[in-house]
């Protein structure tokens, strides 16, 4: 399957649309079910009891519309790293809750010598944690990162920052990126 910048699932019928958003919901797939429901928004295919549904989904997930998920996704695609495949370090990207209610979902972006699923568990247990991630980490958001890892630790860290840089300067509500 092609990934078009902010729309990974754009190339899916609605029926395996539908299909894999039931799957995020019983796997509890927060990522997955976050880009499904905004490919299911964009095509506005879905609608009447089916789109209520899908809210009711959402709720239960306990996820809203998260109107920055396929401008974050466009950005992160544009960075490459030239060490890719050289390195142990790695990006990453936290979901984080929004930190009140009324107000949006935030991302947290990092970089580790750990793989990114090791390092979110030491942040969710409060082992060398951002509080950010260890109180309001949802998931990880792999599709953001995944393209990138791992590479060399100097390039981690630039990457980190001017990936941070590059999500806030276009409004979204950013964490980390140091």
């Amino acid at each position: 399957m092609t990934e078009r910048p902010g729309r990974p699932f754009f190339e899916l019928t609605t029926r395996e649309l539908r299909g894999q958003i039931e799957a995020a919901t019983k796997d509890q797939d927060r990522e997955t079910f976050a880009f499904s429901v905004a490919e299911a928004q964009h095509r506005r295919e879905v609608k009447g009891p089916d789109l209520l549904a899908l809210e009711m989904a959402a709720v239960e997930q306990g996820l809203v519309a998260i109107p920055w998920l396929e401008t974050a996704h466009a950005i992160a695609l544009d960075f490459e790293a030239e060490t890719k495949g050289k390195g142990r370090a790695s990006v990453y990207a936290v979901l984080l809750e929004p930190p009140e209610y009324g107000t949006k979902y935030e991302l947290y972006i990092g970089e580790t010598a750990l793989s990114p699923t090791a390092r979110f568990k030491r942040h969710k247990s409060g082992h060398k944690a951002s509080r950010h991630v260890r109180d309001r980490g949802l998931c990880l958001m792999p599709r953001l990162f995944r393209h990138l890892n791992p590479m060399k630790r100097h390039e981690a860290r630039e990457i980190e920052a001017t990936l941070a840089e590059a999500l806030a300067e276009n409004g979204i509500p950013i964490r980390g990126g140091h």
